[in-house]
């Protein structure tokens, strides 16, 4: 089977301790798009994309029941490879956090770590994934300095980097702006445009707006279940639901 990208999500559920968290979820991600999840706070979305590469793992009391399959592996199976299945499905979180070294080795880790590359095909690889999140114009005479020094938007683009330089079919994206100034944001989704029909995206989001401009499909979640799904502009424009139009209107939220 060739590698597409694909996520299937079928009965999921995922409890922390005996707390509900996510019910029941059927459906399946289109591959080689952007898709957007949201909903209120505390409604499971971030949960379930954390699901999908097993980061929920690392927190006590987790429990899940159901399957995601990742080009047609349940990757919840006993014998999957969570270290590979990290590389493939790379995540970046809401709040920018680069390593504690120097730019070049942020980018330059995951490389390292898996493998993938040495010498001067790793300096190409870290140059080749700076810019393709548009970076590399900024920080190219600062490569060895600290990664830290960076602004809040510039973190969060190298992020995105570490992520990419490892070559993932799949970006998972957490909340990715909400810390961000509205110039740093904008820069963000546009760069999500460059990832169509190139990854699979799926990007968490409160932001009913950003959902419209940046997503192709969305879905909307409340009290853990997905209860609306579909491309963005019919769900905007004609959603299933009664609650998503009613989130969508900022009734509540």
């Amino acid at each position: 089977m060739n590698p597409s990208g694909t996520i299937e999500v079928e009965n999921f559920s995922l409890c922390y301790s005996d707390k509900p968290a996510v019910k029941d979820v059927n459906l399946r991600f289109p591959e080689r798009k952007i898709t957007a999840v949201m909903g209120p706070s505390g409604c499971g979305k971030s949960t379930l994309l954390r699901s999908i590469n097993r980061m929920n793992d690392l927190i006590a009391g987790v429990k899940t029941r159901g399957k995601i399959l990742f080009d047609g592996e349940n990757i919840y199976d006993s014998g999957a490879d969570i270290y590979r299945l990290r590389r493939r499905i790379g995540m970046v979180f809401q709040k920018p956090n680069p390593f504690p070294m120097t730019i070049f080795d942020n980018i330059a880790y995951g490389i390292r770590i898996h493998k993938l590359a040495k010498g001067a095909e790793l300096s190409r690889r870290v140059e080749s994934a700076l810019s393709a999140v548009n970076l590399l114009d900024e920080v190219s005479d600062r490569l060895n300095r600290s990664a830290m020094e960076l602004s809040g938007g510039q973190q969060q683009r190298l992020c995105i980097a570490r992520a990419l330089a490892a070559e993932p079919e799949v970006l998972l994206l957490d909340e990715p702006t909400s810390a961000l100034d509205p110039i740093s944001a904008d820069k963000i989704e546009c760069l999500l445009q460059e990832f169509v029909g190139k990854l699979t995206v799926i990007i968490v989001t409160h932001n009913v707006a950003q959902a419209a401009r940046v997503a192709e499909y969305s879905g909307f979640m409340m009290l853990g279940e997905m209860v609306d799904f579909g491309p963005t502009k019919e769900l905007f424009t004609n959603p299933k639901n009664r609650l998503t139009e009613c989130y969508l209107n900022g009734k509540f939220g």
